[in-house]
């Protein structure tokens, strides 16, 4: 049973010539149809000058913001590196059981690593990040099964080791506990800090007591001092 419609809204003119290959390997997966869109929202708010990253956390309440009325789910897709202030980076963040997710390409190029550009693989771990933040919204929680799809990865091998699959125990919580929009709880990777409401709008305050909005889930790396 389809669930409405999950937007893959890519952010402010990121335009991949792999796009379209998103929509239907994201439809195979998840209980949703699947459309491809372009989103626009003020991401030069969003930079941490001091971190030469962008706010996650902002970023994905301006993708809220642009979510459409119809209940229609988004997620923001992004080429910019993205981080909380309890990670050194992240791979996406999500709503739980909410309406809206961001993910970043960044780290998911192969350039990133000093290793020559494969496409190919871009695309196999966009679907898994996208699949992953997008299944947050639908309730799902992160999976302890290294080759499911919900699996926390902390490093872009841990994206290839998983499979952009469901496993059957994450099959099977979609398919009996539908998820309530407006159900929203805490859960992230990394340590936890006080949840509250997604700002509307600012400038990236980066700092370790800038914790993350209601239902937040992140997946990256924690953030170590540097000396």
């Amino acid at each position: 049973m389809k669930r409405g419609t999950l937007n893959l809204g890519f952010l402010n003119g990121y335009d991949p010539p792999w796009g379209d290959r998103l929509v239907p390997r994201v439809q195979a997966v998840l209980p949703v149809d699947v459309d491809k869109t372009e989103i626009r929202i003020d991401l030069p708010r969003y930079y941490a000058a001091d971190r030469r990253q962008y706010n996650a956390t902002l970023i994905l309440a301006g993708v809220l913001r642009a979510a459409p009325r119809n209940g229609a789910r988004l997620v923001g897709i992004t080429r910019v590196d993205l981080f909380i202030p309890v990670l050194t980076f992240v791979f996406g963040q999500a709503q739980l059981r909410g309406r809206g997710s961001v993910v970043s390409t960044h780290r998911l190029r192969n350039e990133f690593y000093g290793l020559p550009a494969d496409e190919g693989l871009l695309v196999d771990r966009t679907v898994k990040e996208v699949v992953h933040e997008a299944g947050h919204t639908l309730g799902l929680t992160h999976c302890p099964n290294f080759e499911c799809v919900m699996h926390a990865a902390t490093f872009v091998e841990e994206v290839d080791l998983k499979t952009e699959r469901l496993c059957g125990a994450c099959q099977a919580l979609l398919e009996v506990a539908p998820p309530e929009p407006d159900e929203v709880q805490s859960v992230r990777s990394g340590p936890r800090t006080p949840a509250r409401p997604a700002p509307p709008s600012g400038a990236a305050r980066p700092g370790p007591a800038d914790p993350a909005p209601p239902g937040d889930l992140a997946s990256g790396r924690e953030r170590r001092p540097q000396g």
